[in-house]
């Protein structure tokens, strides 16, 4: 955890004047909202001075407020929060200088530890990696400790036989003898058959022994170690994430600033839907998808739309969209002028059209489709001079090509 932590207000020591602190017309106002301003001490410099301190914080804390909602909520939306979305969040910091300065400090020392942890927390991720991981290591005990159950399964039998003459060949003999009894020839002899792969046919027991325990408690203390990190790291990440809901969720009254942001969003609809071109109204239809599937999934931290009926304003999108593009390709094939290779020409108007890739939610096919009507549908509204019947022979072979 970082030790970066901002004193309490009686520590912080700061030599400035009254007088010059006055001359400040921010300050000035901040302390004429105090509920009892009469009671301020003007002649007291170090009570002025704790005023200021607090002040400064406020400022402070309001900007980097607002950063970490842009940061942690304005770019999970794609948006850009403005000054006017933070009114409520300005208020209450203003409330909390003057009624309860320390509180204000305490929120600063959240916003310290909420900008701190972060790189704290890929410093701990790097060790861990430098520790590597787990799974190496576990498989590496499992067959250390089944070496240590081979070898206890035929320690009993060792005992028998004198050590300088012992053999897994004469403890086969024995093994195999009709007077012992209650012996599990099976385990017996596959525990043989492991350790003899592992360690040769002939092997010191005491020193193979001696040499599987010091393995065994090597690796469960580096499983330990590597435990006890991530332990760590899961500890600064719970910590990052409290922090995190704290700021974002009881700094201030949370669900103004989400009830402004909404607000906004909904206005932005509105005034896509009265005045946006073809562009402006797809990239509307894609934020209006990317919301709807983020509110969904529970990604974001507050819900966009929750002011909108999203299948309505869907519907409204699509409406608006096919009434442009409809109205673009009338107007090209209506202004398209008939001259040299007047196919080429009109093939050439149309191909932007033919190869449109949104129209709001509708599917490649559908979209497809809705251009080949268009441009039927403005072709049967042509004239009757030759030129226009011209045309409308034009459209005919062009839609044979389109549709085959």
């Amino acid at each position: 955890m970082s030790n970066n932590i901002p004193p309490k207000l009686e520590d912080i020591a700061r030599e400035q004047n009254v007088d010059n602190l006055l001359n400040n017309k921010d300050f000035a106002e901040f302390l004429a909202e105090h509920p009892d301003p009469d009671s301020i001490d003007l002649d007291d410099t170090a009570e002025v001075q704790k005023y200021w301190q607090t002040f400064e914080a406020k400022e402070n804390l309001k900007e980097r407020l607002q950063e970490i909602y842009n940061q942690e909520v304005g770019e999970k939306l794609g948006l850009e929060l403005e000054g006017s979305d933070f009114s409520s969040l300005d208020s209450h910091l203003d409330e909390l200088a003057l009624e309860d300065p320390e509180a204000l400090l305490e929120l600063q020392r959240k916003i310290y530890t909420f900008e701190a942890l972060p790189a704290e927390i890929k410093q701990m991720e790097a060790e861990l990696a430098q520790m590597g991981g787990t799974s190496g290591l576990i498989e590496k005990l499992t067959a250390l400790k089944k070496d240590r159950q081979a070898l206890e399964v035929t320690a009993d039998y060792q005992k028998i036989f004198d050590p300088s003459r012992f053999s897994f060949g004469r403890l086969r003999a024995m093994l195999n003898l009709s007077s012992i009894r209650n012996i599990d020839l099976t385990e017996t002899n596959q525990a043989i058959n492991d350790l003899q792969d592992r360690y040769g046919q002939r092997f010191d027991y005491e020193s193979v022994s001696a040499q599987v325990a010091e393995q065994i408690a090597s690796i469960e203390k580096n499983l330990s170690e590597i435990n006890e990190a991530a332990a760590l790291r899961d500890t600064a990440a719970e910590s990052f994430s409290r922090v995190r809901s704290e700021l974002l969720d009881s700094v201030a009254d949370a669900a103004e600033i989400a009830k402004a942001i909404q607000t906004r969003i909904e206005k932005e609809f509105t005034d896509v839907l009265a005045n946006g071109g073809i562009d402006a109204l797809n990239e509307a239809e894609e934020r209006l998808e990317t919301w709807a599937k983020g509110t969904a999934n529970g990604d974001f931290d507050i819900d966009p739309l929750k002011n909108i009926d999203a299948a309505e304003i869907q519907k409204k999108l699509d409406e608006r969209l096919e009434v442009l593009v409809s109205k673009e390709i009338s107007g090209a094939i209506s202004k398209n002028s008939f001259g040299r290779n007047p196919l080429t020409k009109m093939e050439k108007t149309l191909e932007p059209f033919l190869k449109m890739e949104q129209i709001g939610s509708k599917d490649q096919a559908e979209i497809r489709e809705f251009i080949i009507d268009q441009i039927k549908e403005a072709a049967a509204k042509l004239g009757t001079s030759t030129e226009d019947k011209a045309k409308k022979l034009l459209l005919r072979r062009i839609l044979v090509k389109a549709t085959k």
